[in-house]
């Protein structure tokens, strides 16, 4: 008996002893891995529990010295070819609104990216927790010692500093074009396209070496419009000769499968969507928009503008005004509860401008978080424009917005019009959406041109509605809207002035044969 207990109490000693062993050897060996994993890998280690554990690091650590440059490649605009040089531009000239733009470094763009992955990630415990414009700068931004150093090199340089945007990667500055030449090594010429002259770098900007290492490239150095998505112009007057039917919101809502989430109470009330666009139009859309959803009973919907700085006046030889109607006029029609905020900048990419600001400093006297952001405008997808707009799209990501571009109607041709036939610029998509932080937007299954019978019924109910009178031989603004919104098979009283035939009523109404959508799209494969 004796003897076994001695045995059991030995085996109970040596069982012990083993596990220590083990644990030591685990331990030890645990220890020598850690000894030979590189910095970037214990880093990533320790980002793997808390991609917010990384902060910004100087890394301009040697004299800025002018003369030896590394450059910036990617930045010659595709419309800036030889055939449309038109002469350099005087160095006195302004170009004000430019942006600097700085990366970060791999370690903090690893972070961000695994941030940016977590939370979509419902079993994440960072699903959800968006940053802060302070919070994205204090961890993703750049240093406030190399801040300060870039920004004393522009002043050197003969540049103001117009702001610097809360998430500390981007720089607001201003000058000549003068100092951009001397500065940037890159000549400033016209470019004569069609009727317009337009100014643009001839080369790629060189920056200090000294630099290269937070400097990712520089927005504004040209001034070409940005292209409305939109393409040829299609007037809805219900039925046109080609046999297409324009929409009325709820034929929208019939044919996209909206009316459940309206019966659910989802209808955007309480959200603010911002509509950009590339100059001022306030004055002339918002009361248009407001027109409209008058007329189309939506009492709900409201609009509102913001603009950083001044930026122009849209001309109406531009397409914007177009533009920015279909997109505040549509936005309020199917977010029917929601504001709509018209939305620009004075900066030298006006739409680059007014996404950093929304992003950064919200809208508004009271800084009022715009959760959804809204574009339908295209510029080819060069190097210096995909990096700039998927940083500003990645901290909108993180921020908890949503942004949504129109691909446009150009196809492949993303540089050229879009009426475009040929394209002048090359095969290009869209680069204001090429990052995966942003929705691109564009097609449709719905091809009622085709078979309208397909799509369309002719069951639907007389719409009618009064409209301010005809004078002389110039429209109303309001009557123009009211025809041209509603859409008609029989218009009765529609202004010349705006493209479409008509004959003046004493009543001053248009009466129209309404039309149905037929069926739901089936938007399961989508």
């Amino acid at each position: 008996m004796k003897l076994i207990r001695t045995l059991a109490l030995l085996f109970v000693m040596l069982t012990s002893l083993t596990i220590v062993l083990f644990a030591g050897f685990t331990e030890t060996m645990a220890q020598t891995v850690a000894a030979q994993q590189s910095p970037s890998a214990q880093a990533q280690a320790k980002r793997s529990v808390n991609p917010l554990a990384v902060f910004p690091k100087d890394r301009i650590l040697q004299r800025i010295n002018r003369s030896a440059t590394v450059t910036l490649t990617g930045h010659v605009h595709r419309r800036a070819q030889a055939e449309f040089d038109a002469g350099p531009v005087a160095g006195d000239a302004k170009m004000p609104g430019m942006i600097l733009v700085l990366k970060r470094d791999p370690e903090q763009q690893e972070a961000l990216d695994a941030f940016s992955a977590a939370l979509q990630d419902p079993s994440s415990p960072m699903y959800q927790q968006w940053l802060t414009p302070a919070e994205f700068g204090l961890h993703f931004g750049v240093s406030q010692n190399d801040l300060d150093q870039v920004m004393s090199w522009l002043r050197s340089e003969g540049f103001t500093i117009d702001d610097v945007p809360a998430g500390h990667w981007m720089i607001v500055f201003s000058g000549t074009a003068a100092q951009v030449e001397n500065a940037f090594h890159a000549g400033i010429r016209n470019y004569r396209i069609g009727e317009n002259v337009y100014y643009a770098n001839s080369q790629d900007p060189r920056v200090p070496e000294a630099l290269s290492g937070v400097v990712q490239s520089i927005s504004g150095l040209h001034n070409f419009p940005p292209v409305p998505a939109s393409g040829t112009k299609i007037v809805p007057d219900a039925v046109n000769t080609s046999g297409q039917h324009g929409l009325f919101p709820s034929d929208f809502a019939t044919i996209y499968n909206l009316n459940p989430l309206y019966t659910s109470g989802y209808n955007g009330s309480g959200v603010n969507i911002a509509v950009i666009a590339p100059c001022a139009a306030a004055a002339t859309v918002l009361p248009v928009a407001q027109a409209f959803w008058t007329l189309e009973q939506l009492s709900s919907a409201s609009s509102s503008y913001w603009n950083y700085g001044t930026p122009a006046a849209c001309t109406s030889s531009s397409g914007f005004l177009t533009e920015a109607e279909l997109d505040v006029e549509w936005s309020g029609a199917v977010a029917q509860g929601a504001k709509i905020w018209l939305v620009s900048s004075n900066a030298a990419d006006p739409l680059f401008g007014a996404i950093t600001g929304i992003v950064n400093s919200g809208v508004g006297s009271s800084n009022t978080f715009v959760p959804v952001i809204s574009m339908s405008y295209g510029e080819p997808e060069i190097p210096s424009i995909h990096q700039a707009w998927n940083s500003l799209w990645q901290q909108a990501h993180v921020s908890g917005i949503t942004g949504v571009v129109g691909s446009g109607d150009s196809g492949a041709a993303g540089a050229d019009g879009a009426n475009s036939t040929t394209a002048i610029y090359g095969l290009v998509i869209n680069g204001l959406c090429a990052s995966p932080y942003v929705v691109c937007v564009g097609g449709t299954q719905f091809n009622d041109a085709s078979n309208p019978g397909q799509y369309w019924s002719s069951g639907g109910a007389a719409h009618r509605a009064t409209y301010p009178r005809w004078r002389g031989t110039k429209a109303d603004p309001m009557a123009e809207v009211t025809c041209w919104l509603q859409g008609a098979a029989t218009v009765r009283s529609v202004p010349s002035r705006v493209g479409r035939q008509g004959i003046q009523t004493s009543t001053g109404e248009c009466r129209m044969s309404r039309f149905q959508p037929r069926r739901t799209m089936d938007t399961s494969s989508v």
